[in-house]
């Protein structure tokens, strides 16, 4: 497990570390087979927990919750005075794929989440692009809740396919919330990765990069996907502003007294 600072954003802690050091941690819990659950934490999760007390605690359980969001990255830099990268899913994804390809290491990779038509679309350019590594697996589970019986045939097919590393596509907070919960009973490292299966697809464009640098990604999003997305982003995102105003305030006037803390997991 991770032993590394956090920095208190509102409800969550998220991990005070460079890209670099994720990704390696990744691979070596991969690796070792070591069992745990990495989330990348931006806007819409944290106000999910914040909502929710025993979500907030679920995630509290993960061995790595990343900044995903540049909200996020730019608020640990705030309150910790540190350097902070953002470590968005959708970066670490294609990252880690070209990572284990170019140093052609032993990792069985399995994509569990989306649509078929998704991942075979991510299968193929994983082929072409990435050759050097090893998918272990797909699957696109049924929309839905999921019985117990689906839900170990789930993880009878990640066990089968001896899978180290498991990128999981179920969006927020539902994903967090199955990863925390089955962890246990997963011999792999598990990675909440949301819009990325969308994006590497090419089923979704991502947005320019001076928009994913100015926190302006969201914006993209809304216009692509307006009907689903307004309602989320004004109440989200206004909540979040107050929220991070009111710590920022409490931290100055030294109110606050878990502003950091020391993973120990």
């Amino acid at each position: 497990m991770a032993k590394e600072e956090t920095i208190k954003v509102i409800s969550l802690y998220p991990h005070a570390m460079r890209f670099a050091e994720a990704m390696q941690w990744v691979v070596n819990a991969g690796i070792n087979k070591k069992q745990g659950f990495v989330c990348f934490a931006n806007v819409h999760m944290t106000i999910e927990a914040y909502k929710d007390p025993s979500f907030a605690q679920q995630l509290r359980t993960a061995s790595l919750v990343l900044a995903d969001g540049q909200p996020i990255a730019k608020a640990m830099r705030w309150f910790s005075g540190k350097p902070q990268e953002r470590i968005a899913g959708m970066d670490f994804l294609p990252s880690f794929l070209h990572y284990v390809n170019e140093r052609k290491t032993a990792l069985r990779i399995f994509l569990l989440g989306g649509e078929q038509a998704i991942l075979s679309a991510m299968q193929e350019r994983i082929r072409n692009e990435f050759p050097f590594v090893q998918l272990a697996g797909t699957y696109a589970p049924p929309f839905g809740n999921w019985s117990e019986e689906e839900n170990n045939s789930i993880i009878r097919r990640i066990h089968d396919a001896e899978a180290q590393v498991v990128f999981v596509a179920f969006g927020c907070p539902r994903q967090e919330k199955w990863m925390a919960v089955n962890t246990g009973a997963i011999n792999a490292v598990l990675l909440g990765v949301g819009g990325a299966f969308s994006v590497f697809s090419g089923k979704q464009s991502r947005a320019p990069v001076w928009m994913q640098r100015s926190g302006l990604e969201w914006l993209y999003r809304l216009q692509q996907e307006p009907g689903r997305l307004i309602k989320r982003y004004v109440t989200t995102n206004s909540l979040f502003i107050l929220l991070l105003l009111k710590q920022l305030i409490q931290s100055i006037a030294g109110f606050d007294k878990q502003q950091y803390h020391k993973d120990t997991k």
